[in-house]
């Protein structure tokens, strides 16, 4: 969790979004081809942590 602007740095990045989990989670569903395969795999995994460790510290 970030509550920052992101500093990017243009020699590395073409074009960048910043959202919320759960819109990138719907956009990966609705738009999967805007998304690399090596992202949505580690997205996955990332998305699956962030829920467990949510759920353990307000469980």
């Amino acid at each position: 969790k970030y509550n920052q602007e992101p500093k990017i740095n243009p020699d590395e990045v073409a074009a960048w979004k910043w959202m919320p989990l759960e819109e990138v989670k719907k956009d990966m569903e609705m738009q999967p081809e805007h998304y690399t395969a090596w992202f949505k795999i580690i997205f996955d995994k990332f998305y699956q942590h962030i829920n467990i460790t949510d759920y353990e510290s307000n469980g």
